[in-house]
């Protein structure tokens, strides 16, 4: 194994100039992720400072970018789920009123006082 690695990193050294041009590797070779990874770190190498210089302010630009769409994804998400929880209670508490004037209504209790236990409306209650 380490004389694969030893065979790759002479010949890289030694042809770093045409591995700046990807078709000059072979298409097995940028298949694989480290080929890859180090066809762009030549093709890096190639650049001018102002050329390096654009190419790392655009990287910040895009990092910036992609912290911001995290953050709000992230903060939408728990936004969702707090609206939902809400939601999901406040159905609860109405469904539990609804069977406690239910179980009331059953038990001959006037609708007056079923209202004032429950806080339910009246129109609510006669149409149980």
């Amino acid at each position: 194994m380490k004389q694969i690695f030893l065979f790759i990193f002479v010949n890289v050294k030694r042809n770093i100039a045409d591995m700046r041009n990807s078709e000059s590797i072979p298409r097995t070779f940028m298949q694989d992720p480290v080929f890859r990874r180090l066809g762009d770190v030549a093709r890096y190498g190639a650049l001018s400072d102002k050329e390096k210089k654009a190419y790392k302010e655009s990287l910040k630009v895009y990092r910036d970018n992609y912290a911001i769409m995290e953050t709000e994804r992230t903060e939408g998400r728990a936004e969702g789920l707090a609206e939902g929880l809400a939601k999901g209670l406040a159905k609860g508490r109405t469904e539990s009123k609804l069977h406690i004037a239910r179980a009331m209504l059953s038990d001959g209790m006037n609708p007056d006082v079923i209202s004032k236990y429950t806080g339910l409306s009246l129109a609510d209650i006669s149409n149980l």
